[in-house]
């Protein structure tokens, strides 16, 4: 019987790790590859964005009466009708969507020309869920595998208000793709962080890779924040955002 007691718990003990797990919703077995399928050697002038939204139960909570969640929809939803309106002229911009539910990192909308319309139903879809927890690196590594699927300027935009809690850390997962865009010479994916309600230096190792670092303490200073990202992938020129770091 002390055994089967055992047997049973080891079981139940591997079981419950393996469900601990952080996955996708792509089915890959190596959820932290970054390495590109394809290598693009033609120029191209294309603005490539993936956005990241953390949807973890702490985004449920209130910032200036308002949840942290409901604030950064009607921010992305507002960064996205401006890339938008600057789409309809060049036609140059293709978009995806990440979130989180549970340990997995799922796709919402998947790379491709950017569709406002479906781009912003999806934005507007998202909740906040005590059951999800924030695997920033399993994200940031899909992320990455998304951006690569087209040539062009590649950018990364993850906003959270909280630090990882699920898998590997996401400065060793940059470190790799950095890493890997030299290997492959095909160009530097662009990471910016948005430490929404949360210290700017919980991220300050992902920095020293390069990633730009953006703190927004209330949800004025998140509209400041995405105006500034935007105008800098789109090629505008920069609006500094009060007490923010520069791009080097």
């Amino acid at each position: 019987m002390r055994f089967t007691r055992y047997i049973t718990i080891a079981a139940f003990s591997l079981l419950t790790a393996i469900s601990c797990r952080p996955k996708t919703d792509e089915g890959i077995e190596n959820i932290y590859n970054v390495k590109p399928e394809k290598v693009f050697t033609e120029k191209s002038t294309d603005k490539i964005i993936e956005i990241i939204l953390d949807t973890s139960g702490s985004m449920d909570e209130k910032l200036d009466g308002t949840k942290k969640i409901d604030s950064a929809k009607e921010n992305l939803e507002q960064m996205l009708q401006e890339v938008n309106k600057y789409n309809m002229k060049m036609h140059n911009v293709k978009a995806g969507l990440l979130y989180f539910e549970g340990r997995t990192v799922k796709c919402a909308v998947a790379m491709s020309d950017l569709n406002y319309d479906i781009m912003s139903k999806e934005v507007n879809k998202f909740t906040a869920n005590f059951s999800t927890g924030t695997p920033l690196g399993v994200a940031l590594a899909y992320a990455e595998r998304q951006v690569d699927k087209y040539p062009g300027k590649r950018n990364i935009i993850m906003l959270t208000d909280g630090e990882n809690t699920n898998g590997r850390e996401p400065e060793n997962i940059y470190e790799d793709i950095i890493a890997t865009n030299e290997e492959f010479n095909d160009g530097k994916t662009t990471l910016y962080v948005i430490a929404y309600d949360t210290n700017k230096n919980n991220f300050r190792e992902l920095e020293k890779f390069g990633a730009t670092i953006y703190e927004a303490k209330s949800a004025a200073d998140l509209t400041k924040v995405l105006t500034v990202i935007r105008t800098d992938i789109m090629a505008e020129s920069p609006i500094a955002a009060p007490g923010q770091f520069k791009r080097k």
